[in-house]
């Protein structure tokens, strides 16, 4: 449930925000009128740059700065007071910015500070001129670009930015929901930065151009720097906390989860048999297949919690259960791994999934995959989980000693 909550909490944010300016919008106006509003979101897109340059997260330190371009430009457009320049401005925003998202999220991370790093940033910088050139040489033509409709003959009233803008949002949003789908936590606030952008320049009437509606614009591109910085933090914890390879959570994260146990639990330690032979015969990408295929058996579980301890080795926590039920239901997962069929991959093998799969696994090497399991829980003179966790190890070397393959619970 912590997860599910961390996950869609800043879609959840902006949601909440969202209500509060269509329900309340008359208690905004202590926020929206304080003189520091306008400077907020320079700040934060400033401070979301400055962490994604830091920490090596060049693709949000992009489009940080190019939200704060395209805010002081809008910002600038509504200065002026004319329909025709705002216009412009969220017309050319409601374009570029979902598709620089989309763009960024597809480059490698190479850094800030490196070639490829100074190439996007003057793709930025140039795109951020096109936009000035657009929005004050420009206006009157794309001025009329701004009613096209697509689907809706007649958009709702609550709708005031361009149709493309917001059928771009939307195909964006699929977008980045698909190429973050083993990523979904900073997925999910980066995503949500772009929609409380675009929400902003919803919000600010970009039809009137009016001046005084554009505190909500302040207000929600302040809300996007947030949301840049908690995807930051989010890919950070990812990092600390979760294994790059077989996506289970590492060893920190299960000390965690040891500081918060009660008496009534039972440890699992798991290492694959003969994995050194393995690596040395096929190499470390045959290697690492293994790892990921008994690391999906193994975070499938419902029983208990899984854990990439290190190397080869795997930990599984299992609250409120017994160490005797522990060992039969990993004995399961044992005989799992050991009846199924891991086939090396071919050079040979397509990418995707062949309509002949017989075809091609003559040619693949099958490997035989097997664990060996220790198993331990509290007892009356060892009641503290590393201690345990200690105990688990030690029945794992049992069950090897013992001839691998194979369940040993330490009495």
């Amino acid at each position: 449930m912590s997860r599910l909550i961390a996950l869609f909490a800043p879609a959840c944010m902006l949601g909440a925000l969202i209500i509060w300016r269509v329900t309340q919008p008359h208690s905004l106006t202590q926020w929206l009128h304080h003189p520091g509003l306008p400077f907020t979101p320079y700040v934060l897109h400033g401070l979301a740059f400055l962490l994604a340059v830091i920490f090596r997260q060049s693709p949000v330190a992009f489009v940080a700065l190019l939200l704060a371009g395209s805010t002081a430009l809008t910002a600038a457009a509504f200065a002026i007071e004319a329909p025709e320049p705002t216009q412009a401005a969220v017309l050319l925003s409601c374009i570029a910015l979902p598709l620089n998202f989309i763009g960024f999220s597809m480059i490698r991370e190479r850094g800030v500070i490196s070639r490829y790093g100074i190439q996007s940033l003057c793709v930025v910088v140039l795109q951020l001129i096109l936009l000035y050139v657009g929005v004050f040489h420009g206006a009157d033509a794309l001025s009329g670009l701004y009613s096209i409709t697509i689907i809706f003959s007649r958009p709702p009233a609550w709708l005031t930015i361009p149709e493309p803008g917001y059928l771009l949002l939307i195909f964006a949003t699929a977008f980045l929901a698909w190429r973050h789908w083993n990523d979904l936590g900073p997925g999910v606030a980066t995503t949500t930065a772009l929609w409380a952008y675009v929400a902003g320049l919803n919000f600010a009437d970009p039809e009137t151009g009016e001046a005084a509606s554009l505190p909500f614009l302040y207000l929600f591109a302040s809300s996007s720097g947030v949301f840049l910085i908690y995807a930051i933090v989010a890919r950070l914890w990812r990092s600390a906390f979760l294994d790059e390879l077989t996506q289970l959570p590492g060893r920190r994260s299960m000390q965690h989860h040891l500081d918060r146990l009660d008496d009534a639990f039972s440890i699992a330690m798991v290492d694959l048999d003969h994995f050194k032979r393995v690596n040395d015969r096929h190499g470390h990408d045959a290697g690492d297949q293994i790892l990921r295929m008994v690391a999906s058996r193994l975070g499938a579980i419902s029983f208990g919690r899984a854990y990439r301890y290190g190397g080869e080795e795997f930990a599984v926590v299992a609250p409120g259960v017994r160490r005797k039920e522990l060992a039969r239901q990993m004995d399961t997962v044992r005989e799992e791994i050991a009846n199924a069929s891991f086939y090396l991959r071919s050079t040979a093998r397509p990418r995707s999934r062949p309509k002949e799969p017989s075809r091609y696994r003559s040619t693949m090497k099958q490997i035989p995959i097997t664990i060996s399991v220790g198993v331990a829980e509290p007892s009356d003179e060892k009641h503290g989980a590393f201690e345990v966790l200690q105990q688990a190890d030690k029945a794992l070397y049992r069950a090897k000693r013992l001839g691998r393959n194979r369940v040993s619970p330490l009495s």
